[in-house]
């Protein structure tokens, strides 16, 4: 088997998106919004660079860009009022919200974004799942994802990667362009690996949520904000 990966499709506009399995939060507007949003950008990723094999080479793929081990993803300390304090932020953040008031801006740093996404019951979807970081206004997350917990909807991709894992960091940009979501990936390592150029040229032009509209939990999450974006690096959500 060769050492040099082939080329991957530098188009993932032809692919289908790939949704994570969906958790039992409670507030699905909200709390499956942040969270969703993160996971679906990984399963994108996830399901492109091994769709990228299917000429003769899925094998190869498989191989290269996942495991059949998890890495651990440690979870950042904290004090214990910056837990509480990011937890009472976004629960005043969907309270307001949910009585069709308008709140202040939520602004998230990565370390609040950090303490949801490992400690409040709206993200254990995806706990133990990720960890971000923020850099020059860039998500830059850290992931190890259960392949199997993504609904691949190609079943041939899906039994490829049955008992695979997804172990990498992705660096995206994200924002609001005319009402929609929008996710561009900026930088990519996996298992280890950089995909070739050519597969990033691709990302780098591919809104990787352009589907999310789809999804009718997303769906419900845009539809209640204006704007999302990362200023000053950090994640800001502007209700409507």
């Amino acid at each position: 088997m060769s050492d040099t990966p082939p080329p991957l499709s530098p188009n993932p506009t032809t692919q289908p998106a790939v949704p994570a399995k969906s958790g039992n939060g409670s507030k699905v507007g909200l709390g499956c919004g942040i969270g969703c949003l993160i996971a679906l950008i990984l399963g994108v990723v996830a399901c492109v660079l091994v769709f990228g094999f299917v000429k003769g080479a899925i094998e190869d793929g498989v191989e290269k860009f996942t495991i059949d081990q998890p890495v651990a993803i440690v979870e950042p300390q904290f004090a214990p009022d910056q837990v509480q304090d990011a937890s009472d932020r976004y629960e005043a953040f969907y309270a307001a919200m949910k009585a069709g008031q308008t709140p202040e801006h939520l602004v998230l740093s990565a370390q609040d974004i950090n303490a949801l996404l490992f400690n409040h019951s709206d993200f254990k979807a995806i706990a133990g799942m990720a960890k971000v970081d923020i850099e020059d206004n860039l998500l830059k997350s850290t992931v190890s994802v259960n392949l199997d917990d993504l609904e691949i909807p190609v079943k041939f991709i899906a039994d490829a990667v049955a008992g695979r894992y997804f172990n990498g960091e992705v660096t995206f940009s994200i924002a609001m362009a005319s009402g929609r979501p929008t996710a561009f990936v900026e930088e990519l390592e996996v298992n280890g690996l950089n995909p070739p150029e050519q597969v990033m040229e691709g990302f780098r032009q591919e809104n990787l949520l352009k589907e999310a509209q789809s999804d009718p939990n997303l769906k419900k999450f845009f539809d209640q904000i204006s704007d999302l974006k990362i200023e000053n690096n950090k994640l800001v959500i502007v209700p409507k």
